[in-house]
């Protein structure tokens, strides 16, 4: 009888712990699609403390580096060999130096475009002279707003948080490079700062906002931004502002997107008490540019995912940034071919 009832509560152990695991967060109903196992060390040990971006171009991987070693803020590793190719882009204040503060985007597949922001320089490097020897790359002043996020959009730029001061409601705007604005985009019911990330065509813009529960998708055609889609997750009047983010743990989405043809990949954390706080998301989120979720993923062998990851589609694989134990930074592949998405 003993062994029988044994039997029956690990069961129920076992099935308890399944259904939590396969739960985003209680009242958020995400299905659960999917876990990535087996994975594929390609690169161990990347001389940094963290890493800011990552971009999957071909068969090389560009790491943007935090206080690396060389002060070299991108670092490019073949996904074939796992060997160290290059690196570019310093810190400093000389030509071609990059300021301390700094953003990076990947404009298209053969260009890496780093914003600074007190020197406020629009810089390109560019990936097929990089590769070739050659560290080619141009510099444009920017005349903008310092404490926005900027990306290259076709010939313009489009501004994120445009309206810093919150006086008009601009949200976003598209500008020309030298920083004069074209177009303003206003929205009465915008709260809270949102990261963006742009489709690789340019015809899309996905963010999310209200606590990072609710997604937003904008066409940005002809030089318009036109709102296309918007879902809310957990309750269509919650909108929680600065004040409430500081004082609870509210879960949400991470601030790091990784935008490619089909999908958006983010990062969950079930706790965005502290500002800006990526560490560890524990699942990642799969979205389409509808703003619809396709659902989450889980991690084989870890309890949280290191928050950059890199998607190719093309290949159905998945490259994240995983911290061992030692507190080394590592990449690691995995196979996205099971997953119901293609």
């Amino acid at each position: 009888m003993k062994s029988y009832l044994y039997i029956i509560s690990i069961t129920f152990a076992t099935i308890f712990y399944s259904c939590a695991n396969n739960k985003l967060y209680p009242g958020i109903d995400f299905p659960h699609i999917g876990e990535l196992t087996n994975g594929d060390t390609v690169v161990s040990d990347i001389p940094t403390d963290m890493v800011m971006r990552m971009y999957i171009v071909d068969s090389f991987a560009l790491c943007h580096c935090f206080n690396a070693l060389d002060n070299k803020l991108i670092h490019v590793y073949n996904t074939n060999s796992g060997n160290f190719v290059t690196s570019f882009g310093s810190t400093g204040r000389g030509p071609g130096e990059i300021d301390l503060s700094y953003s990076s985007y990947k404009q298209d597949e053969r260009v890496v475009q780093i914003i600074t922001d007190h020197t406020s320089q629009n810089i390109k490097f560019y990936l097929d002279s990089i590769f070739a020897g050659v560290n080619y790359f141009t510099s444009t002043p920017l005349n903008r707003n310092p404490n926005s996020d900027i990306f290259s959009f076709k010939d313009t730029l489009l501004i994120s948080d445009f309206d810093f001061r919150k006086k008009y409601n601009y949200r976003f705007a598209i500008m020309n490079p030298q920083g004069d604005t074209i177009i303003c985009y206003r929205d009465g019911t915008y709260k809270k700062d949102s990261p963006i990330a742009i489709h690789p065509n340019y015809s899309m813009l996905f963010t999310y906002t209200n606590g990072n529960f609710e997604t937003e998708v904008f066409s940005l055609e002809s030089n318009q931004i036109t709102l296309a889609n918007r879902v809310n997750y957990i309750d269509p009047n919650r909108v929680l502002d600065e004040e409430i983010l500081k004082s609870k743990d509210y879960p949400g989405l991470a601030s790091h997107i990784y935008a490619s043809d089909k999908y958006i990949y983010t990062g969950w954390s079930n706790s965005l008490k502290s500002k800006g706080n990526d560490k560890s998301p524990s699942k990642l989120l799969i979205f389409d540019w509808s703003g619809n979720a396709k659902g989450f993923v889980t991690l084989e062998g870890q309890e949280h995912f290191f928050w950059m990851k890199a998607a190719d589609e093309k290949n159905k694989k998945m490259y994240v940034i995983i911290k061992n134990s030692q507190g080394q930074l590592n990449i690691v592949r995995y196979d996205m071919s099971h997953l119901p998405l293609w």
